[in-house]
């Protein structure tokens, strides 16, 4: 597939052969795209104790709800209401694990989890999509790294010396428990001596 186009909304099956693409003003979602997560923990309070033990346990995609009007004279094709209508409940009922695309910026994988068309008039479609979020591939985008300061500079700098002066120490008792071993001696003779 294409890579997605600003200012459309793109649902593509990632094991399948349906797809759906809504870059006409008449096609897309006419509420904004609400796009966000959730810090999964667990507080405990112990006895005593009025702070609380949190453990993180990850994060959790909120569901995409998309909500729109199709008209075939917005679409610019008789019977584009129900051809769209029909994609949707093809993305629903295949049940297969899909990407939702919105502009090169926002990628969501998951599933259709309900998807209602309110039929007004054939060419008339008042329809809302949910989606499932189970993976957010956009954070790595939003990954800045942080540049080094002088503090965090000197600290690297400090741990790596440590760690050179115990890999110095480590060849030296290497070297002493070899020399034990080849002149014939046990290690608990060598301690006793």
């Amino acid at each position: 597939m294409a890579d997605p186009v600003v200012n459309s909304l793109v649902i593509q099956e990632l094991d399948g052969d349906v797809g759906l693409i809504l870059d006409t003003l008449g096609a897309l979602p006419t509420n904004s795209l609400p796009v966000g997560g959730s810090l999964r923990s667990t507080r405990t309070y112990y006895p005593g104790s009025s702070t609380p033990s949190t453990q993180i346990m990850g994060t959790q995609e909120e569901d995409i709800t998309l909500k729109g009007v199709w008209r075939d004279d917005q679409l610019g094709a008789a019977g584009g209401a129900v051809n769209l209508y029909g994609i949707c409940r093809s993305l629903l009922l295949d049940q297969l694990r899909c990407a939702l695309y919105w502009g090169p910026e926002i990628t969501r994988k998951g599933y259709v989890k309900s998807f209602i068309g309110d039929f007004e008039r054939p060419n008339l479609i008042h329809w809302t999509l949910v989606f499932q979020v189970d993976e957010a591939d956009e954070a790595a985008l939003m990954l800045i790294p942080f540049p080094p300061s002088a503090t965090t500079t000197t600290l690297w700098a400090e741990i790596l010396a440590v760690l050179a002066e115990i890999d110095a120490v480590s060849v030296i008792v290497d070297a002493s428990l070899a020399v034990t071993v080849a002149g014939g001696l046990l290690l608990s003779e060598a301690v006793a001596a």
